[in-house]
């Protein structure tokens, strides 16, 4: 079977995984915490579970594209979900979701040099974060200098998720801010978000 599949269907599988490795680490502290009762089965419900295993062994050879954009829609479903329904218990439960992202995003960091470069950077956090298939142009560049790199996310790849799921997608861009506060930190270029989904990096 590996004959069908490429490089890029192995990149985004292990982005599928990352993305519902979070949802898990949710789901684990609503548990321990008591926020929201068997969140993990309902999720499960409602939205699915996402197939986990070798991807050789499980994957639609006959329909590849198919079967990872719906490993997408599910993990994707999954993350709005569960981000909505501990909220919706109380809002001040946000802060703890955003130290969940940031967690990962420092963890996932971990593996990249602190002086990398700026693009060195962007590259890395592209092979992360879930934004929808490759055709759908999630990730737009703005400006890409050697030491500057400005990109936008395309609300509409991400909104439809958190519309059904009935939370805000600020929320998700939010969240998301966390997980680049922690991928950047201790590095030699400068993070910030510029608001309505936009962000930059910048050597020091």
């Amino acid at each position: 079977m590996s004959q069908f599949l490429g490089p890029i269907h192995m990149w985004m599988y292990e982005k599928i995984k990352r993305q519902e490795t979070i949802t898990e680490a949710i789901c684990s502290q609503a548990e321990q915490y008591g926020w929201t009762k068997e969140l993990n089965t309902m999720l499960d419900d409602t939205c699915g579970a996402m197939v986990k295993g070798d991807l050789e062994q499980i994957i639609d050879v006959m329909n590849i594209h198919g079967w990872l954009k719906h490993q997408v829609d599910t993990v994707e479903s999954r993350f709005a979900v569960a981000v909505h329904m501990i909220v919706k218990e109380n809002k001040e439960f946000l802060s703890s979701l955003k130290e969940i992202c940031y967690a990962d995003g420092k963890e996932a960091g971990s593996h990249s040099a602190s002086d990398s470069s700026c693009d060195v950077l962007f590259e890395a956090i592209g092979n992360y974060l879930l934004d929808g298939m490759p055709c759908d142009g999630g990730v737009m560049t703005q400006t890409e200098e050697l030491d500057e790199i400005m990109w936008s996310v395309d609300k509409n790849v991400h909104a439809p998720y958190w519309e059904k799921a009935g939370e805000d997608v600020a929320v998700y861009f939010t969240l998301r801010d966390a997980w680049l506060q922690g991928f950047f930190e201790g590095k030699t270029v400068q993070y910030e978000t510029l608001g309505d989904g936009t962000f930059r990096i910048k050597e020091m």
